[in-house]
């Protein structure tokens, strides 16, 4: 697959990754704006390459994409090595459930058919 944000920004996918596990180990779900709050990207195709947070009290359409690529990056990665999707404890605030691209992803991957 091609990982157009998660790809080139080791340091963000590492600290975004620390969290999720860090969640996983409590046996607690981690909601979006939490996960990704502080955080710092450095995307050469975003903002011209500075660094960025996300605002997590307006996120926008390429803030979801993403965020998108960089849980669906870490979810590939822990199932080839473990057999498990990680981002699946990544869950909105408003029902704590997995986002919209989670089960796009999902069933991208054949994973879910309906």
């Amino acid at each position: 697959m091609n990982w157009p944000y998660a790809s080139r920004d080791p340091h963000a996918r590492e600290e975004i990754g620390n969290r999720i596990a860090v969640a996983a180990r409590k046996q607690e779900l981690v909601n979006y704006s939490k996960l990704v709050r502080g955080v710092t990207f450095t995307l050469p195709n975003v903002e011209g390459g500075r660094p960025f947070q996300i605002d997590v009290a307006d996120w926008t359409d390429l803030h979801r994409a993403i965020i998108g690529d960089f849980l669906g990056y870490l979810s590939a990665e822990t199932y080839s090595h473990a057999g498990i999707f990680i981002s699946s404890i990544v869950v909105t605030k408003d029902d704590g459930t997995p986002g919209y691209g989670f089960t796009e992803f999902m069933r991208e991957i054949g994973v879910l058919t309906s």
